[in-house]
């Protein structure tokens, strides 16, 4: 459960928060790696136990609080078979080496594991596979048939009370520090409607948890919208109701954290898209004063820093949302030629266009002096994440010491203002 023991506000709306998390105290703003089949929780792991050997100390990912999984990729990540490094000391620990050393590794650093349940896209055809991997451990056999059909699956069925026992237990089931309650997304054709769907089974996740699993009450909602609920500006006529109703609804939810979610956001939105995001934000951070995770969203998190947003959340070493690069590669392609990020110029660039790595972290360093092409596919599937992760912390403990000596909007200019992938990102500070 993540704690909060003091929030100090800076300008403009930002702050940051003493919270613990397994007795364990951290501060934010916080980055939540999503894992996935390409980034994977061994390197992860085996990246967070390389800085403590060689500093013993366990803070020098502060800003990494935990993780994030969403549930039609959690039975092909935690039920494999694949093994951590047998020189790794968390294998030693664990014969064997399972992913069952995942959880002994959040507890041990102190860490939150959220799953993502990820309803709103059981529809979309890219991940019907994932959920029908998932079987009956997630799904009801109702459910698990439409979906062997391609046939879609309606709201009332995911509201069902089995489906929503199994969602829940589901996370349980896979040692989820927090639970996240099951949703659907909030569609501007039909504001008032979807919304009520998504409280309703906010409500029914919390009655579900007094009833059977105490300790993890409440549940964490979400507020997942689409895109196009974004253009409903307070300013335009007819349009502020659908902000201000679902705002006002979630603004009466108490829990320990707020998720926020926006489907069909692409990475290649037009500024207007951003523009209105950072508005949005701003109106719900006037109702809404829990700790807020943005989930999956790109470095325009940082711009959100500085209205008061707590944490966010992205996939690892490949750019974030639907329209990363690479994503109509296969995932042995992916794996080989996978995204390596430049932290400087805050962009990912392809294997093949580098020549050598132009970073001296500790992961980096051991391949310093070899021709990139020359470095083996297994290391650098693993090397790009550890890399990553650590860039995210860099990049983050940076804007927080910024944001402490109240100059983080000259600190956010200067670092997109030298970035070639979100330059543009300079209009919005």
């Amino acid at each position: 459960m993540i704690n909060i023991t003091k929030e100090t506000p800076y300008e403009n709306g930002s702050r940051i928060l003493k919270f613990k998390i397994n007795k364990i105290e951290r501060e934010s703003p916080g980055y939540f790696p999503l894992l996935d089949r390409v980034a994977d929780p061994r390197n992860v792991m085996d990246a967070f136990m390389l800085m403590e050997k060689e500093s013993k100390d366990k803070e020098n990912f502060e800003h990494v609080p935990g993780f994030v999984m969403e549930s039609d990729s959690v039975l092909s990540m935690l039920n494999s078979d694949l093994t951590l490094s047998r020189q790794s000391r968390l294998s030693q620990r664990n014969e064997g080496g399972t992913f069952n050393g995942f959880f002994d590794f959040i507890k041990e650093y102190g860490m939150a594991f959220l799953i993502d349940p990820n309803l709103d896209r059981i529809n979309n055809g890219a991940y019907r596979n994932g959920f029908l991997k998932t079987g009956e451990n997630l799904l009801t056999k109702e459910i698990k048939d439409l979906l062997n059909k391609k046939e879609k699956i309606s709201v009332s069925l995911l509201k069902e009370p089995e489906m929503m026992r199994k969602s829940l237990f589901f996370q349980i089931n896979f040692k989820a520090t927090d639970l996240v309650a099951p949703y659907t997304q909030i569609e501007l054709k039909d504001v008032e409607g979807t919304l009520k769907n998504s409280i309703e089974m906010y409500n029914s996740s919390n009655e579900l948890i007094r009833k059977f699993w105490k300790n993890y009450f409440p549940a964490i909602p979400v507020m997942c919208i689409r895109k196009n609920i974004l253009d409903a500006r307070p300013d335009k006529d007819g349009k502020r109701k659908a902000w201000e109703s679902i705002i006002e609804e979630f603004s009466k939810i108490e829990s320990p954290l707020l998720i926020l979610k926006i489907t069909d956001f692409s990475t290649k939105s037009k500024d207007e898209k951003y523009d209105n995001l950072k508005s949005f934000f701003q109106e719900i951070k006037k109702k809404i004063k829990k700790p807020i995770l943005f989930l999956n969203m790109n470095e325009f998190s940082y711009i959100l820093f500085r209205d008061g947003l707590d944490f966010y959340s992205s996939a690892m070493g490949k750019g974030s949302l639907k329209s990363m690069a690479g994503a109509n590669l296969s995932e042995d392609q992916r794996d080989s030629d996978g995204l390596y990020y430049v932290l400087r110029e805050m962009r990912n660039v392809k294997k093949r266009d580098l020549k050598k790595l132009p970073c001296h972290c500790p992961y980096c360093t051991p391949f310093s002096k070899i021709p990139v092409d020359e470095i083996e596919t297994l290391d650098w599937r693993a090397l790009r994440i550890k890399h990553y992760v650590w860039c995210k912390n860099v990049e983050i403990e940076h804007l927080q010491k910024e944001l402490k000596g109240n100059s983080l909007r000259a600190a956010l200019w200067s670092m997109f203002a030298d970035s070639k992938e979100w330059k543009n990102f300079t209009n919005f500070i």
